[in-house]
């Protein structure tokens, strides 16, 4: 009888450095070696994965042995954290070069977007600035008649006040009390035209809009001596209310001047083509919480239930030489200064139009305070 050492069975080089190799001869173990390449400690694998396992029965003369190698599979082994680490740096960092790619795309066009439409904005202002001023030209002309006999009445009294002043000084003793009368008069009526003059030139002006706090009541008293003959040649009678709060809001006297404008002529309009006995226009001031309202309103057969959604739409018009742009413009130019302005009918009949503005000093409280939202 004699012993076999199992180790000097297997020749150095052709074991595989990475298995765990086993002898067993009828199931007793004769060599138990581990693999010699160590592959770390690392998580398990799955369990429904096997890991690699090789057996082989080595024939000898009666005896069967039985060679098995075993591959340790751990998870690091078949997923390097190294390399995926690397790779999940170079795709964040990839992700997130793509994402500010993809916003700095979107603020530009989102940039050129803003500046198209500040670009369209300007344009619509411009344009609305030439309409305006085209539209008080325009009434300019319808005024003439009447300007011209307000105008005729000053240099009527300055004509007769200077004849009757050279009678007096040719006379062989002058009265200088009464031809420095007349010179009064004289004075007076002509910065009477003076004023008219101003007006006009003022109305008819293509200043650009200048918003600042006005006296909502003066505007009202400017608007009235302008439209004051036509009214009477009309047979409308003009009856004001003007708050003895004198409220003020931050516009374009100008421009709220060519609104009210606007809105009488439509009366005395709708006054003088219904035939209305008795036509009368009125015009309000007033001051409610925060805002100031200005109403303009008739006596007329009022606004048609279907016309009333339609008022300020552009190039809506029931006039037969309209062109339907006088109320758009006054929206326009009502809502430019954070205003508003509605229509309807009142309660004992006729046309009604209220112009809301906030007044003057709730603006300058805000602009001191700040506005706070919940």
């Amino acid at each position: 009888m004699f012993g076999i050492d199992a180790a000097l069975l297997l020749e150095p080089e052709e074991r595989p450095a990475w298995a765990h190799l086993r002898l067993t001869l009828d199931g007793q173990e004769l060599l138990d070696l581990p693999a010699e390449d160590d592959l770390g400690a690392g998580a398990s694998l799955a369990p429904h994965f096997t890991a690699p396992h090789f057996e082989k029965v080595i024939d000898g003369e009666g005896q069967k042995i039985l060679l098995s190698l075993d591959r340790a599979l751990p998870l690091d082994a078949l997923l390097p954290w190294r390399s995926l680490l690397g790779f999940a740096v170079l795709a964040g960092l990839a992700s997130f070069a793509l994402m500010f790619a993809l916003r700095q795309r979107a603020a530009a066009q989102q940039s050129q977007q803003v500046a198209r439409q500040a670009e369209a904005r300007a344009l619509l202002q411009e344009r609305e600035t030439l309409l305006a001023h085209a539209s008080r030209v325009n009434a300019m002309g319808e005024l003439a008649s009447g300007i011209a006999h307000e105008l005729t009445q000053p240099l009527t009294a300055v004509l007769s006040r200077s004849q009757a002043a050279l009678r007096l000084a040719g006379a062989q003793k002058p009265d200088l009390g009464l031809i420095t009368q007349a010179l009064d008069v004289n004075v007076r009526e002509a910065k009477r035209a003076g004023e008219m003059l101003k007006r006009m030139r003022d109305y008819a002006s293509n200043k650009a809009p200048e918003p600042k706090p006005s006296a909502l009541n003066g505007i009202v008293s400017e608007i009235v001596a302008l439209t004051a003959a036509d009214l009477e040649r009309r047979g409308v009678k003009l009856e004001l209310d003007l708050s003895a709060e004198a409220p003020e809001a931050v516009v374009d006297a100008i421009e709220m001047e060519q609104v009210l404008h606007n809105l009488i002529r439509n009366a005395a309009d709708a006054l003088e083509g219904a035939g209305t006995a008795g036509a009368r226009i009125s015009i309000a001031t007033k001051i409610v919480g925060a805002d100031a309202k200005i109403e303009v309103a008739d006596n007329g057969p009022g606004i048609a239930p279907d016309v009333l959604p339609k008022l300020f739409v552009p190039f809506f018009t029931t006039k037969a030489n309209g062109m339907g742009l006088g109320l758009s413009l006054c929206q326009t130019l009502v809502e430019r200064v954070d205003g508003r302005i509605e229509a309807g009918n009142g309660a004992g009949g006729g046309a009604r139009f209220v112009i809301t503005l906030p007044r003057a000093s709730a603006r300058k409280s805000e602009s001191i305070f700040g506005k706070h939202d919940a």
